[in-house]
């Protein structure tokens, strides 16, 4: 079963099978054969998750070439617990990057990265053991495409998170490929494309990679998306959580002015579609509890947005 879609780019490119591979190589590597792959994450303050998250980065059926973890100045045990991987011999490359917010933690990793394919995974992110091997693969099919979509999935412990991770994670059934915004979260993409469009943008707290994937696609990169290129993200666990979550997105797409792009949309599709498949696949699988927490989830979510914008705005007007 094929493991990618393509996505239409801004101008439509057909796709190409291996056996017409153009030219374009990568600095240093090639698309000829296993290129080579820098694996990337920046964390702060993970101790509970980061045992787990490179745990499951080092028993990949694809390995990464290399693992360059970036800590942007982390308060609890993260540095120790990365420290003891490498004492361990594990292949990561740590660097302590005190202040650094996530796009300038995410930026001096991929500057650090030796390699011109770089993936992108979180902090309290568990990969599946074909994550890299199902995100490099479109790389390897179709000389094309500069940036590949990844997908993530919820890791639920309760009936509250039960229900974020239906109202709030991605669909297949209802997401629009031509307009989807991968997480940093699941993702690749070449160096190359990365340098064009300026990296992640470090003036921002939040938001920064959606506002990246558009630069993207503005500039006419070509994405795919592999869709069992599998990340598990735990959803927040409380109503303060939940909250700050949606009003910190709001409040990014403020500043960043990509609001009708993003706020607006659930993964590129429609909203109420979105809403209604995640109230529907509750209401069939009989959770009963996760489908009570929804009616209180959408207006809490709305109300954070509205003031994340409300506070977005109001900054920019004050500039």
């Amino acid at each position: 079963m094929r493991t990618k879609r393509t996505l239409a780019a801004a101008s439509s490119i057909r796709t190409r099978r291996t056996g017409d591979r153009d030219a374009r190589t990568d600095a240093g590597d090639t698309r000829q054969g296993q290129m080579k792959v820098s694996l990337v994450c920046t964390v702060l303050n993970e101790e509970d998750s980061i045992g787990t998250l490179l745990d499951s980065l080092l028993s990949q059926t694809r390995a990464a070439d290399e693992i360059v973890i970036v800590d942007g100045g982390s308060q609890d045990r993260t540095l120790q617990i990365a420290h003891s991987f490498i004492d361990a011999r594990a292949p990561l490359r740590l660097c302590a990057a005190e202040g650094a917010n996530i796009a300038q933690g995410r930026n001096t990793a991929i500057r650090l990265a030796r390699h011109d394919i770089i993936a992108s995974i979180d902090g309290g992110c568990r990969a599946d053991s074909d994550w890299l091997r199902n995100l490099i693969e479109p790389f390897e099919e179709d000389t094309t495409v500069d940036v590949v979509a990844g997908y993530w999935l919820p890791e639920p412990k309760t009936a509250f998170e039960e229900c974020l991770g239906e109202l709030i994670y991605p669909r297949i059934e209802t997401l629009d490929e031509t307009q989807f915004l991968p997480s940093a979260r699941s993702i690749a993409f070449t160096r190359e494309c990365w340098q064009a469009v300026g990296g992640y943008p470090e003036w921002l707290y939040t938001g920064e990679d959606s506002l990246f994937d558009l630069r993207l696609r503005d500039a006419g990169y070509r994405f795919a998306l592999a869709e069992n290129a599998i990340v598990y993200w735990r959803p927040r666990a409380t109503w303060r959580g939940l909250f700050k979550q949606y009003y910190l997105y709001a409040k990014g797409a403020a500043e960043a002015k990509i609001v009708s792009r993003t706020i607006a949309k659930a993964y590129g599709g429609n909203v109420i579609v979105h809403v209604f498949h995640a109230m529907k696949s509750m209401l069939l699988r009989r959770r009963a509890r996760a489908l009570f927490y929804s009616f209180a989830c959408l207006p809490v979510i709305l109300v954070a947005k509205v003031t994340g914008l409300c506070m977005g705005k109001v900054g920019l007007a004050c500039e």
